[in-house]
């Protein structure tokens, strides 16, 4: 089901009960859901798979600008009721003016780990690591728990290229297995610019929601429990190859299971093969005809 616009029309008068008393989180949610009316968001598609009485799931996204973290959150929440998805980002996003504070406010998980280049940054680090204990996936986990759900974006880092999705990581696999609970596949669709230039951050985009994926249950692992380790293993790359072909298809993207991991190999592996067609596609004035 498709919901054009104005599907934003009533965001300064629609009640979110889920926020009845968190005033400057309705107001954070309601001025980040008008931005994103207003500089990006072009239309929604299936917003009934991510229902509030669906809770909790792991939402899973292609990943190709920096905003689309705040961006979703907010447009997610405001149809949510109020209620947050919560997404996990890397932390370097909270030095940038004012995302801290975005974060802290949409609920999002900082993913902490990179190492950075510069030494104060290390201890820049710290300090937010002290005001966020424990791991991103024990935050996570905690959050689908209690019935509360997660996004993820399984590519793990941002992908520019407007053809191809990255490989990904089965992080977001192995959490909806572990937790028990579905994965909704959601994909960001962008359409103005020549398909052979980057996607920029400040592009407008579709946003296309699927039908949930349901997680099979998997064995609890006990001790060198090798029969059980192996299973799980096999049955998260299954469910990882399933939810990066459901966001390929709703984003517009190709997908493979041996597609490169990092962006750079994955714009290389491109060029490569436009190069290929350009030599080889009949009809060209730069190939055999």
């Amino acid at each position: 089901m498709s919901t054009p616009e104005p599907f934003l029309e009533d965001l300064w008068r629609r009640p979110m009960p889920e926020m009845a008393s968190e005033p400057l989180t309705r107001l954070y949610i309601r001025g980040a859901a008008d931005l994103a009316r207003r500089k990006w968001i072009r239309s929604v598609e299936g917003l009934e798979h991510i229902a509030v009485e669906n809770d909790p799931f792991v939402l899973v996204a292609n990943h190709s600008q920096r905003p689309e973290t705040v961006i979703l959150n907010a447009l997610l929440a405001f149809h949510r009721d109020g209620r947050l998805v919560h997404f996990l980002a890397d932390w370097p996003m909270m030095l940038v003016p004012g995302v801290a504070m975005l974060y802290r406010r949409g609920g999002v998980i900082p993913v902490f780990g990179k190492k950075p280049k510069v030494r104060f940054l290390a201890a820049v680090e710290q300090f937010f690591r002290r005001a966020h204990p424990g791991t991103a996936w024990e935050r996570a986990r905690n959050h689908l728990d209690a019935g509360r759900s997660v996004g993820v974006f399984p590519e793990a880092t941002m992908n520019r290229n407007r053809r191809r999705m990255l490989r990904g990581r089965p992080g977001a696999a192995l959490l909806a297995l572990e937790a028990g609970v579905p994965v909704v596949p959601v994909g960001l669709r962008f359409h103005d610019e020549p398909r052979s230039r980057p996607i920029g951050d400040f592009e407008p985009f579709s946003v296309h929601i699927g039908p949930a994926i349901p997680t099979p249950a998997i064995p609890s692992l006990s001790g060198d429990d090798q029969t059980a380790r192996t299973l799980l293993r096999s049955t998260t790359k299954e469910l990882q190859r399933e939810l990066m072909l459901r966001i390929s298809e709703l984003c517009g993207k190709t997908w493979r299971p041996d597609a490169a991991r990092r962006k750079g190999r994955a714009d290389a592996a491109e060029s490569s093969e436009m190069n290929e067609t350009t030599r080889t596609e009949p009809g060209d004035r730069h190939g055999v005809t």
